[in-house]
C-alpha cells in the first residue's frame, strides 16, 4: 500500500490511546481538587480562630472603652468644678445667690454637660460663724436654713445649687449630718483634690436610686502645701450631684454596644444592667470580666459581661461561607472537567469514525486534534479567569463581613455574582457551539425580513437597544433556503455585537442592514458607527476567544468565531471591512 502522507497505523493508534486517556480525568485533575478541597477546609478553620479572637478583642476594646468614657466624663465634670472654683477666685473668694445663678445660666450645665444634676457651692461654717451666715443669706432668702440636725462640731451646708428648682430640698442640706457626705468632704479638704463620696441617695432623687457628690475645695490662699494649711484657709467647695443612673445614661448608649455593665462601690451597686429582666439579658455570656478603677478617692468596680446580641459578632458565618464558596468552585471545577472530557469524548468518537478512509481522514484527525487541543486551552484559559475573580472576590466579601463592611461585600459579591454569570455565558455558548457543530439540520426556506425583525424582538431587552436607530432595507419577499439554525446563529450575533460594541461617546447610534440581489448571489449588509476594530486585530477576527474591546463588554469571544463556523456550513462566506467609524460586515449566500 502506498501513502501520500507519512502516516503510520501505530501512530494512529497510539494518537487514539492518548485521545481515550484524555478522556478521563487526570491524576493532576484529582489533585487539584483535593488540593482545592483541602485548603478551603483550613480556610475554613483558620478563619473560625480568627473570628473568635476578633470577637475578644472586640469585647476587650468595648470594656476599655467603657471605662475611659466614664473616666472621660468624670474628668469634664471636674473641669465644670474648675470653672466654678475659678469664678468665685475672681471674685475675691466671694459669690451670692444671684452672682452663682448667672454664673450657672451663663454655663449652660443641662446641655454642656448631661448626666449632672446641678452644680452649687458649700460653705464650711464654724459654730461662732452660724448666725452670721444665715443672718447673710437670709437677707435674699429669708426662708433660708440649715439641716438637718446633728452633733459635730461645724456646718458644711449647701448655700447655692442650680438649677434650684429640681434641687430645692438640696438647698441648706448640711453635709456633717451623714457620714458619706462629711468623710468625703473632709477629705477634700484635707488633700486639696477633687473627691468623690461614697454611694448615696440624693434628696431630690424621687426614685431613691444610687448617687453621689462630687465636691472641689477652695481656700482663702492660694499656697496651701500641708493639711494643717488647708484646714486652717478652707471656704468650702463647689459640688455637682449625680444620680448614678442618669450619669450612665449621658455616658453610655445602651444601643450602641453589645456589653452590659454593672459598677460597684464596696458591693453597693451604683449601676446594674445585669438583670434578666433586660431584653438582651445573656445568663451564660460568653466573657465576663471585672476590673476595679481609681475614681477620685474611690473604687468603683467595673462588672462586665457580653449579651445576646454578642453571640451575633461571635457566630461568624464567615467559616461557612467559605465552606460553601470553596464548594461552589469545587463543584465549577469538576463541571469544567467534565466538560473538558465530553469534549475529548467526543473527539474520541470523531477519531474512531476515521478509520475508514484512512488516508484522507489521518490528516483530518491531525487537524481536528489540533483544533481541539487549541480549543480546550483557549477554554481553560478563559474558564479560569472569572473562576480566579469570583474567588478572590467571595473572599474579600467575607473579610469585609468580618469586618462589618456590608456595603463593602455586597458590592464585592455583586461583582462576584457578574463574573459567575459571565462564566455561566461563556460555558453556554460553549456548548452551544458543541451542538450547533455536530447538530444534523435540513434546508428550509426561510422569510429574510421576518427573521431578522424576530431577532430584534428578542434582543430588546438588551442595554442601548433603545438608543440605537435600526434601519432595515430587506424586501418582505425575500427568502433564502438554507439552515435556519445556522442562519439564526450568523444574524443574531452580528445584531448583538453591533448594539454591544455601540460607541458610548457617539450621539446617534446606529446599525444598517441592507439586502442585495447580484444574480444568483444574495448579499445582506450590517454597517454600524460603534466602536469597530483595532487595525492590529482585524486579521484575527474570526478565531476562538477573541475579545477586542474587553473593558467595554464582558462577551465569551466566541460570536464571531460561531459566526464563520456557521456561515462554512452552509456554505456562505463572510468578509469585514473597516469603516471611517465603525465597521461593515457582509454576508453572501450563493
Amino acid at each position: 500500500m502506498t501513502m501520500d502522507h507519512d502516516i503510520d497505523l501505530n501512530d494512529l493508534q497510539a494518537e487514539q490511546d492518548k485521545l481515550a486517556r484524555a478522556g478521563h480525568f487526570h491524576w493532576v485533575h484529582w489533585v487539584i481538587i483535593f488540593g482545592s478541597a483541602l485548603l478551603t477546609i483550613y480556610a475554613s478553620f483558620l478563619s473560625k480562630t480568627q473570628g473568635e479572637q476578633r470577637a475578644l478583642t472586640h469585647y476587650t476594646e468595648q470594656t476599655h472603652r467603657m471605662i475611659e468614657l466614664v473616666q472621660e466624663r468624670m474628668e469634664k465634670y471636674e473641669v465644670a468644678l474648675h470653672s466654678g472654683v475659678a469664678v468665685i477666685k475672681a471674685n475675691g473668694n466671694e459669690t451670692n445667690y444671684y452672682h452663682w445663678k448667672k454664673f450657672a445660666e451663663a454655663f449652660h450645665i443641662e446641655t454642656r454637660y448631661p448626666g449632672i444634676n446641678g452644680i452649687g457651692v458649700i460653705y464650711n461654717i464654724p459654730p461662732e460663724s452660724l448666725e452670721g451666715y444665715l443672718q447673710s443669706e437670709r437677707l435674699i432668702r429669708p426662708e433660708y436654713r440649715i439641716h438637718p440636725p446633728h452633733e459635730k462640731s461645724e456646718y458644711w451646708p449647701i448655700t447655692y445649687i442650680e438649677p434650684e428648682a429640681s434641687n430645692l430640698k438640696a438647698v441648706g442640706l448640711d453635709m456633717a449630718h451623714e457620714h458619706n457626705r462629711y468623710s468625703a468632704i473632709l477629705a477634700a479638704r484635707d488633700t486639696g483634690l477633687p473627691q468623690v463620696t461614697g454611694p448615696i441617695t440624693l434628696v431630690q432623687d424621687q426614685m431613691q436610686t444610687p448617687g453621689f457628690l462630687f465636691y472641689l475645695p477652695f481656700y482663702r490662699d492660694a499656697k496651701v502645701d500641708s493639711v494643717e494649711a488647708r484646714r486652717a484657709e478652707i471656704i468650702g467647695a463647689v459640688y455637682a450631684p449625680f444620680i448614678f443612673s442618669k450619669l450612665m445614661e449621658g455616658t453610655l448608649r445602651k444601643e450602641s454596644r453589645s456589653i452590659s455593665i454593672k459598677i460597684t462601690d464596696e458591693d453597693v451597686a451604683l449601676y446594674d444592667e445585669f438583670s434578666p429582666e433586660m431584653a438582651d439579658y445573656d445568663a451564660n455570656p460568653v466573657y465576663s470580666s471585672h476590673v476595679p478603677v481609681n475614681m477620685y478617692g474611690r473604687v468603683w468596680d467595673f462588672h462586665f459581661q457580653t449579651t445576646q446580641p454578642f453571640r451575633a459578632y461571635v457566630a461568624n458565618s464567615k467559616p461557612l461561607f467559605i465552606l460553601l464558596g470553596g464548594g461552589l468552585i469545587e463543584t465549577l471545577l469538576i463541571c469544567i472537567f467534565l466538560l473538558m472530557s465530553r469534549s475529548n469524548r467526543k473527539a474520541i468518537s470523531f477519531a474512531s469514525r476515521m478509520t475508514e478512509g484512512y488516508k484522507s481522514k489521518a490528516l483530518s484527525l491531525e487537524a481536528a486534534n489540533a483544533e481541539l487541543e487549541e480549543f480546550a486551552y483557549r477554554t481553560s484559559h478563559d474558564l479560569r479567569s472569572p473562576l480566579i475573580s469570583s474567588r478572590k472576590l467571595i473572599q474579600i466579601s467575607l473579610d469585609a463581613i468580618g469586618e462589618g463592611e456590608n456595603e463593602k461585600a455586597a458590592k464585592s459579591l455583586t461583582l462576584a455574582e457578574t463574573a459567575l454569570a459571565n462564566l455561566e455565558k461563556l460555558v453556554r455558548n460553549i456548548l452551544d457551539l458543541t451542538k450547533n457543530t455536530h447538530m444534523e439540520e435540513e434546508d428550509q426556506d426561510i422569510n429574510l425580513r421576518e427573521k431578522i425583525e424576530g431577532i430584534l424582538r428578542k434582543l430588546s431587552h438588551m442595554d442601548h437597544f433603545d438608543h440605537m436607530a435600526i434601519r432595515l432595507d430587506v424586501a418582505d419577499d425575500v427568502v433564502l433556503t438554507c439552515k435556519p439554525l445556522r442562519v439564526q446563529t450568523i444574524l443574531e450575533n452580528l445584531i448583538s455585537n453591533a448594539i454591544k460594541y455601540h460607541d458610548p461617546t457617539e450621539p446617534a447610534p446606529y446599525l444598517n442592514i441592507t439586502f442585495h440581489l447580484d444574480g444568483d448571489k444574495k448579499t445582506l449588509l450590517f454597517e454600524d458607527n460603534g466602536l469597530g476594530i483595532p487595525e492590529d486585530q482585524r486579521e484575527n477576527i474570526f478565531q476562538m476567544f477573541k475579545r477586542f474591546h474587553p473593558r467595554t463588554s464582558y462577551g465569551s469571544g466566541l460570536g464571531l468565531y460561531m459566526i464563520k463556523k456557521s456561515a462554512d456550513q452552509i456554505g456562505a462566506t463572510i468578509s469585514y471591512k473597516a469603516r471611517a467609524k465603525g465597521s461593515s460586515f457582509m454576508v453572501t449566500f450563493d
